[in-house]
């Protein structure tokens, strides 16, 4: 039995009707592995600048945000690209 990374939740969370083929591709591909991984890294940190009221805070939330706005296009084309 395969253990799969939490960060793969979060994307089916994201993306629920695409579920079987995320988790076919995640257990397939590597590189859709790692962007799984990216887009929980970034929606941690974003969860954790959202708790904080400072300057840096509203940079950095505009820039997590981008970030993972890019990785769901990322994992979108990915997920068009290899699952149809």
């Amino acid at each position: 039995m395969s253990v799969v990374h939490p960060s793969i939740f979060l994307v089916i969370k994201r993306f629920p009707d695409r579920k079987g083929p995320i988790l076919k591709l995640y257990q397939t591909n590597t590189s859709f592995q790692g962007m799984c991984e990216d887009y929980q890294a970034c929606t941690d940190a974003l969860t954790r600048w959202n708790k904080m009221e400072s300057s840096e805070a509203v940079v950095r939330r505009k820039e997590y945000g981008g970030l993972i706005q890019s990785l769901e296009s990322e994992i979108k084309t990915f997920l068009s690209k290899y699952c149809g």
